[in-house]
């Protein structure tokens, strides 16, 4: 083997998302990621719906008392500020140490909706060689889960590339 040549091996993404994640959220002041990874774990799903963490400010000394911005839909904003020591408390708690002293609450919409995130759009028609590709994966892969997972990712791809493809 030439020493210059480098393997890779396939790694567990939990194992590498924090480790490609930690500059983008440090320079938006979440050097505790956690928040913005397991927010819906922390506050709860129904809660999550309506809120999302935006950031994390420091004093000057960078210890504790940090303030986590909130962006909030209008009617669960007015919910935040009322249960804003409940909330922190849930924080804390799952840190195990007092790290948000406070909350700071914008109202707006938010990044994303749970009801306009899921699209459904139909594929476009496969051609026959497509479709006995797709097929053809049953015979070489013995899990069928993945074999299923495999052809709706070769549908959508398949579909995608014959909608940018010219009709001959």
């Amino acid at each position: 083997m030439n020493p210059k040549q480098v393997i890779f091996t396939p790694h567990a993404i939990q194992k590498v998302l924090p480790r490609i994640l930690k500059p983008a959220l440090d320079k938006r002041g979440f050097s505790l990621a956690a928040v913005i990874l397991d927010w819906p774990k922390i506050v709860g799903e129904n809660i999550a719906r309506h809120c999302v963490p935006q950031k994390i400010s420091f004093g000057r000394t960078k210890s504790y008392g940090a303030i986590l911005h909130v962006k909030a839909t209008s009617g669960a904003s007015l919910w935040l500020q009322h249960s804003e020591h409940w909330l922190i408390e849930k924080i804390n708690s799952y840190f195990g140490y007092k790290s948000i002293e406070r909350l700071k609450i914008i109202q707006g919409p938010l990044p994303f909706s749970q009801e306009s995130s899921v699209v459904t759009r139909s594929p476009a028609p496969l051609n026959a060689d497509q479709e006995r590709d797709l097929l053809h994966l049953k015979e070489t892969i013995s899990d069928d889960e993945l074999v299923i997972a495999l052809q709706n990712l070769g549908r959508s791809l398949y579909g995608e590339i014959n909608k940018i493809k010219p009709k001959e």
